[in-house]
Formats: structure tokens, sequence, C-alpha cells
């Protein structure tokens, strides 16, 4: 403004390690160089960027385009960061520390310069640099927006195909990055969203609700820190960045929280394989996520947590108040527990690993002539960190009065099974059969058996593996299909007669969804009403032909139960993928295993190795505890083995190892503990995963 003097704003960023150095220039920066970003920003201030980086790189990044495009808008300083980044496991001490160096060379100048904060994986969406922009102008001095994990190799790939090679921007407008955000959501999202409870994170410090494909709403515990003006001179750093610099820097500025991914958005870069060995399957109470977040949360991020964050690839869906309000009442759940959080200032982690990393950097100076000042000598080597079993104690002594704990199936969306349906019939149930409460299967099938209660089973599909038994769902829906029949493989189309996904018209893109047009359908159903094949009942349809597979949406299945072998529930998000398209918003997607050694399910590891369970719908898991029914289910197995065997001896043992089973089964079932919702028990002998479409 002509006759007045712009404010100051620097731009802080880091990285090091050549790949992490490599994502900042080549990503991140040009991101940041989108015209709403560093260009709408530079001419309202008098700015510059601080670059903090290994000493090694500086005269290579002095020649890249990205070092080069910023420069015309403001000067840029590379700073080493060499003497932090002496030890890997040191990397909340190195990452406060090197972000300190970005301003404290500002000295008593730093409480009237506006620092903006931009990780070396961050990605902003086109237009975010100029609401940061307009908040300072506002007179905001502290500003906070979420950071959202995506699968770098995944997201990657599309940025890159973004960035304009001569002016070296990545314009993503905050749509279309929320877009790829939601769909390449990284497993410590999918893990920490509170509706998806197939599998979560061992540590839980984000809670997200997937409203519908498009927008997902969160609580973060914390939230970034994007730009802050300190209300006081820091002369050095005593806590972690994330849990302290807040009531350490500003502690009496208002908490500005930029929530609406329109204004502001901002990706993260994260390796897939990033947090793999934290994943579980199912998920815990709010007590349960509570008591580890006890262990390290300090009163900033509890505080933080108050504010719903949402990210959304189109306008807000008529859901999304429902959605915030169950997302608000299991968060208020977990907060209600942490009554007594860790003071920053002496936090025994930082601690524990503070006097190591001094004097690593201490050795590093030395040898290049320079001195720390820090006298090390006097810093207790490693204070003791209190054990895992004096924590929970702490934890229990601190929440004694509290009682709002909230078990996973206390979440709504999917509608539990508790909820819904009723108890079999004591003489015949459509599911089970006659007698189903002295089935020993009873609790395997009775989560699915209890969604079916009231359908119409002329609007039920079931897809099962090839070969797979026991067949427990045979005859339940109106159609029968196999796996192959709704899976596309590249280069391997399903053999000719081998089902209906060969009838279709051959100029049809192989999209995997199940649509037919109506002269399809009725080719189809004339083909089912003339043959029937060899199942124990229900129908299968097969036709020859070409080979495009299918079948008509219009068809209005409300439900499809798959009955899946373990080779096929490790391709669980491929057949999800090819199934939903046929069903209604609200349908119901069933993926049921038997696991048949009724011991540890060894196929856990599997599906995360596999990420099979990556969903992109609401969804829990069900578990069949084996308690006492291995034995029962053992001698049902044999007893109809003996009653198909010759001999009238055989035969008659057969009945006695039935009736046993039975007599197992109904002390099972009267007893009715026999389902773990939620949560994966030492032993099972089934898991069903349930899946809730959403538009």
């Amino acid at each position: 403004m002509p006759g007045k003097e712009r404010r100051r704003l620097r731009l802080i960023t880091m990285a090091w390690g050549e790949g992490y150095i490599k994502e900042l220039f080549d990503i991140t920066l040009a991101a940041a160089l989108a015209p709403g970003n560093l260009p709408a920003l530079a001419p309202l201030f008098d700015c510059d960027m601080v670059i903090l980086t290994e000493e090694g790189w500086f005269e290579r990044l002095r020649q890249h385009p990205a070092f080069n495009r910023i420069s015309e808008y403001c000067l840029v300083h590379l700073r080493a960061v060499d003497e932090f980044i002496t030890r890997p496991d040191a990397y909340g001490i190195a990452l406060t520390y090197t972000l300190f160096r970005g301003f404290e060379d500002l000295g008593d100048e730093m409480v009237n310069v506006n620092l903006v904060f931009l990780n070396s994986d961050f990605v902003l969406a086109d237009g975010s640099l100029r609401t940061v922009a307009a908040k300072i102008l506002e007179g905001e001095r502290l500003i906070l927006a979420p950071s959202y994990c995506v699968v770098a190799e995944d997201a990657t790939p599309r940025l890159l195909e973004k960035r304009d090679p001569e002016t070296w921007s990545l314009v993503v407008p905050p749509r279309e990055l929320a877009a790829l955000t939601i769909a390449h959501r990284h497993n410590t999202i999918r893990g920490k969203t509170i509706n998806q409870r197939v599998f979560s994170l061992e540590w839980i410090d984000q809670f997200y609700f997937l409203v519908d494909r498009g927008t997902m709403i969160a609580r973060q515990f914390p939230i970034a820190v994007v730009s802050m003006r300190p209300e006081r001179v820091l002369k050095d750093m005593v806590t972690f960045w994330d849990y302290g610099i807040i009531s350490e820097a500003c502690p009496t500025a208002p908490r500005c929280v930029i929530a609406d991914s329109d204004e502001f958005l901002m990706t993260e870069l994260r390796s897939r394989e990033t947090a793999r060995a934290q994943i579980r399957l199912g998920w815990p109470s709010a007590k349960q996520i509570a008591g580890k977040l006890y262990r390290f949360i300090t009163a900033d991020p509890v505080e933080l947590s108050r504010h719903t964050l949402v990210v959304h690839a189109g306008d807000l869906p008529p859901t999304l108040a429902e959605a915030r309000a169950e997302l608000d009442r299991f968060v208020g759940a977990v907060r209600a527990f942490l009554v007594a959080p860790i003071d920053y200032r002496s936090h025994y982690i930082w601690a524990y690993h503070y006097p190591t990393f001094q004097k690593l950097r201490a050795e590093y100076l030395a040898n290049r002539g320079m001195r720390l000042p820090v006298n090390v000598d006097a810093l207790i080597e490693h204070p003791p960190i209190p054990s895992a079993e004096t924590l929970e104690a702490a934890f229990e002594a601190a929440a004694r009065d509290v009682s709002a704990d909230i078990k996973p199936e206390e979440i709504s969306s999917p509608a539990t099974v508790a909820a819904r349906g009723c108890a079999p019939s004591l003489f015949y149930d459509p599911v089970v059969g006659f007698a189903p409460m002295l089935k020993p299967y009873l609790p395997d099938v009775d989560p699915i058996r209890r969604a079916l209660t009231g359908k119409d089973r002329h609007r039920v599909l079931v897809v099962s593996s090839e070969g797979v038994t026991p067949r427990l769902f045979a005859g339940i829906g109106k159609i029968e299909l196999r796996v192959q029949d709704v899976l596309s493989t590249p280069g391997h189309p399903p053999k000719a007669g081998a089902s209906l996904s060969s009838i279709g018209r051959a100029d049809r893109p192989n999209t995997g969804a199940l649509s037919l047009d109506t002269k399809e359908w009725s080719m189809a159903s004339r083909i089912r009403s003339e043959r029937r094949w060899p199942l124990e009942s229900g129908q299968r349809v097969s036709a020859s032909g070409r080979n495009k597979w299918g079948i008509l949406r219009e068809s209005g299945f409300d439900v499809c139960i798959c009955e899946l072998s373990e080779a096929d529930l490790l391709r669980s998000s491929e057949i999800v993928n090819a199934i939903a398209s046929g069903l209604p918003t609200g349908g119901s997607i069933f993926l049921f295993h038997w696991n048949r050694e009724m011991g540890r399910l060894e196929l856990a590891e599997k599906l995360v190795e596999a990420n099979a369970l990556a969903f992109d719908f609401p969804s829990h898991i069900y578990s069949g505890r084996t308690l006492d029914r291995a034995d029962a289910i053992r001698l049902w197995d044999s007893g109809f083995a003996a009653l198909r065997g010759i001999g009238i001896f055989r035969q008659l043992g057969g009945v006695l190892q039935i009736a046993r089973a039975m007599w197992s089964a109904l002390g099972v079932n009267l007893r009715g503990d026999a389902v773990e919702f939620n949560q994966l028990p030492d032993a099972c002998t089934s898991v069903t995963i349930e899946l809730e479409v959403t538009p």
C-alpha cells in the first residue's frame, strides 16, 4: 500500500535426505508456486523464504527451477541443519530445532514477523496461501489448518502430471485435490476412521468420519501450525513442536483454524508402508484410545480437537450434520478421559532424548570448530521413561470418575447387528433353517441373518468363491454368481460359457460395473430360467459369447453376500468396487470368510500386506469366537459325513455326533457371547465384514 510499510512475512520449509529434498523441490514448492499461493501472497508482504536442508545440497538446489522461480517473488535463503540430523530415532526433536532455526535469527524482531510453515511433504491446493494472507491481514496471529495423508506412490504421479514444465507451477484446485486426497487416503487415515472399523491403528491421534465418497470430516490431535507471529521471543526449544509450540510461542492468541478444504487444503504425501506395523483388525473403545493418548498428549492438541475439519470434493451433503454429531459424540468420549494431559514443558519423552541429541550435536559442531551454547556435561543422560504399567495405572487413576466410554458397536453407520433384526425363531429361520438354536454355526451367520430380517430375498445377491466350503448362504438370494463372474482381470477375461458376465456388447468399455441393458437382462433371465446349476440350492446363471460381463443395476439388489476363500478375501477391494455400482445408496455388502482351522486368523497379516481392506465405504467387522464351538462344529461335520456313508452303525454314530453337537451349540447360542463386534479374538471360526454403500 503506497506510503505504508508492508508487514514482514517469512515462509519456512525444510527437508533432508535425497528423497525428501527431491519431493520438496519437485512437488511441494511447485504447488506453492500456483497462482493462488506464493504469487498471490508475495505482493502483500515484505516476504522472504528460508529453506532448511543439508549443506551439501546448497549448490545443486540453487540451480533448481523451483529455486529460481521462487526467487522471482522473494529472497530465498538456504540454511544448514546437519547438526540436527545425527541420529534417526530423534526425528521429533530434530524437526523442532529445524523449524526454530528458520526464525531464531530474527531475535527480538520475531514478534513482528508472520511465520508461515510448510513441511517438505505438504502439497497445497491453489488458493491456500491467499486464504492465509487474508487471515493475517485481518489480524490473526495464530493460524492452524489440517493436513490429510495420502499414499505417495499413488498420488505423486498424478500430481507430477499437472506440473507445468515451463513455470514449474503445480496448480490443483481445492476440490480436485480433495477428490485425490479422499480417493488415495493413507491407511493412517483409514485406520482412524470411526465408521470404517475393519481395521485401526495402534495409536490413534486423529479421528475421521467418511460422510460419502466425496466428503470426509475430521478431528485432529494436533492440528498443524500454518502461520504464527510469536507473542514472545523464543531463545530455545523446550518441547516437541506439535505438542507445545502454541502455548510456548502464542499462549494467549486466539486459535484461528481454517477448517474447510475450499479455503485451505494441505495434502501430505506418505509412503504406503508407513505405520504398516501398527495396523490391527477391529477397533478399540473410546477409553482404550484415550489410554494410549494419555501417554504422550499435552493440553494444546486436546484443545484443538474441538474443531471439526471438512474435506470435500463437491458440495456439502445433507447428511453432514448427522455425521458431525456422531464424530463429536465419539471424540467427546475420548476427550472425557483425557482429564490430565502432560505438561508440555516437562514431557518425559523430550527429557529422555534431549541429552543425547544435544551431545551428538555438540560433537558435530566441535568437529567443525564451533561450540554449542549448552553445557552438555550438566545434562542427565536418559532420564527414566515410566513403564507401560505405571502409565496405565496413572491413566486409570486420572479417569476413575469418567464413565462415558463408547464401544465400537455403539458407533452408528453401518447399523450394528445388535440394533436391528431379531433373535431366530425356535423352530425355523429363513437363513439358518430348521432349529437354528441347535446349529453350531449360528453365531457365524448371525450378523448377516439379522441384516436380512424383513428383507425381500429377491433383492439379495450371493457371490461365492469357486469350491468354497461350507456354503452357508446358498439359496438365500435371487441369484448366485461366482467371484469370477464379477471380476475382470486384465488379459484374463472370463472363460466363454462360464458366467453371466460374458453377456454384453463388444463395444462397451470393461469398467467392472454391474450393469446390463434391458435387452441383455432379458436374455440372462431366459438363460436362468432354462438351466439350474448343481449347487446346494439357489441359482447360478451362465451364457457363452462375448467377454463383457455384469448384471443389471436396475434389478434392485439391496444386499450382496460374498462367501470368500482366502485367495478371494485378499481381493476384497476389487470385489467390492465391482459389486458396489450395482447396489443403491444404503445397500449392504457382506464379505464372509470361514476360518477352516478355527484358530488364530493367519490371514490377518496377509490382508494388511495386500491392502485388501482399503474400502471406500463405511464398514466394520464381526468375528465368530471359537470358544467351545470348534469341537461342536467338527462333530456336526463328521456326523453328517457319517450319515452319508454306508452302514447302519456308522450312520447311527453320525446321529449321536450330531446330537452332541446340537446340545453343545444350544448352550453357546443361549449364552449369546460367541460374536465379537469390531474385534478379532485370538481364535475365531469366521470373519464377516459389513459395508454400507454411500453416494
